[in-house]
């Protein structure tokens, strides 16, 4: 069951997933304000595989998702709010169970790493893994190296991150962008799993962000994870062409700009 999940949630060779599970850890930010005309609107991409959304958000947008099979809808599994002590502390919320319940082709699971809490988030992502291995649900595992005294930007912890990921049985693995392609590509090169690329915090720069995306490719990623610079765009999908055209074509970043701004038009 999970090969046919899987072929569902890679049927192409390069993906991009649209993460839109912000509104727990952030609220109703722009582009999460009203998250059924959001989805409504990415739904109609050609661009986009899947959509990456906590519970709630996926049973309330299930009517939506139903006509459009080819996009695939990812649960996402933990969370934290970022007013308390514990930001870093991601909390179990939904199930693989609930997963195969709602009807999700996969399940995500975020970890921060270099805190004091990621050992009881590793038990918690062990538990999971099991979960998936048992009702064969593909996981994507979200890595971030944040919270303790080890710096975001040191690769080799990046490097042991993605591997973690890999090493307690994930299908594919998201990491944050370190900073150069060099290091990217180093970052890469220790996974033998699908690793895709986030697309970082909100930048009003477009091309700063198909930049960076582009040394993702380079790098050789299969794709990109993307939240806040993709659904927070007033045309989200005109981004998503542009994304695509780097990912699947090999365009370049001034020729990604142009798609972007042909689209929006």
């Amino acid at each position: 069951m999970k090969t046919l999940r899987l072929r569902r949630l890679f049927r192409r060779e390069r993906v991009i997933f649209a993460t839109l599970d912000h509104g727990f850890t952030q609220g109703p930010i722009p582009g999460l304000v009203n998250i059924r005309q959001t989805v409504e609107r990415l739904r109609q991409s050609e661009d986009l595989d899947a959509l990456i959304l906590h519970r709630g958000t996926m049973q309330r947008c299930a009517d939506l998702l139903r006509p459009h099979p080819e996009i695939a809808a990812v649960l996402h599994l933990n969370g934290a709010e970022s007013f308390g002590p514990y930001p870093y502390n991601k909390e179990l919320i939904s199930s693989v169970e609930d997963a195969l319940c709602i009807g999700a082709d996969a399940v995500s699971f975020h970890i921060n790493l270099g805190n004091t809490h990621t050992p009881a988030l590793l038990r918690d992502l062990g538990r999971v893994s099991s979960d998936c291995m048992r009702w064969g649900m593909p996981l994507l595992v979200m890595v971030v190296v944040q919270g303790g005294s080890v710096e975001s930007d040191d690769i080799s912890a990046q490097c042991t991150a993605a591997r973690i990921a890999m090493e307690v049985g994930a299908d594919a693995v998201k990491i944050q962008h370190p900073g150069s392609e060099q290091a990217l590509a180093k970052v890469i090169s220790g996974v033998n799993i699908p690793v895709l690329v986030a697309g970082g915090p909100f930048d009003t720069d477009e091309g700063r962000v198909l930049a960076a995306m582009h040394e993702a490719v380079n790098a050789g990623a299969t794709g990109f994870a993307i939240g806040r610079n993709l659904f927070g765009r007033p045309e989200p999908r005109a981004m998503a062409a542009a994304l695509a055209a780097l990912l699947r074509q090999g365009v370049t970043t001034d020729r990604a700009m142009a798609i972007l701004k042909e689209a929006t038009l």
